[in-house]
């Protein structure tokens, strides 16, 4: 890319989330997936709004793996 600047950031999101069908399972494994819904180009600047979707791979009492979705 000539003439063009890269920039990388690294955010946290801190939300705490509860949900119930997970509360007597294990997590095994965590996807992240973030979703871009709108990009805004401004004169110096470009912004991005979406969210971010969770696929939470837990291990119950009955030893089945499962997936489960959330979206923050």
């Amino acid at each position: 890319m000539i003439g063009k600047n890269s920039v990388k950031d690294i955010y946290s999101i801190r939300d705490k989330i509860n949900i119930s069908s997970m509360q007597n399972s294990q997590i095994c494994d965590v996807d992240v997936r973030p979703i871009i819904k709108e990009t805004n180009i401004l004169t110096n600047r470009i912004s991005y709004d979406g969210e971010v979707e969770l696929n939470f791979l837990t291990q119950g009492s009955s030893n089945r793996i499962e997936s489960i979705m959330y979206k923050i």
